[in-house]
């Protein structure tokens, strides 16, 4: 099934599931990189930032079940 086979709902989602992903794929880089610089300040902001963004994910999948 090709991106352009989707109803818009279906497409919402996957670019809600992408942008979600974009942030998940920049943040764990970003996290081994301040932990080697020992940069904890950039660490404790960007774990927050992580946690919450999983937090986020999990609740959306709950209401799902």
């Amino acid at each position: 099934m090709s991106k352009f086979d989707l109803n818009p709902i279906e497409r919402k989602r996957v670019q809600s599931i992408n942008y979600v992903m974009e942030d998940l794929y920049t943040l764990l880089p970003s996290i081994y990189e301040n932990l080697m610089d020992k940069d904890y300040t950039a660490v404790r902001k960007n774990v927050s930032t992580l946690s919450r963004t999983l937090k986020g994910v999990s609740e959306s999948v709950r209401q799902e079940v």
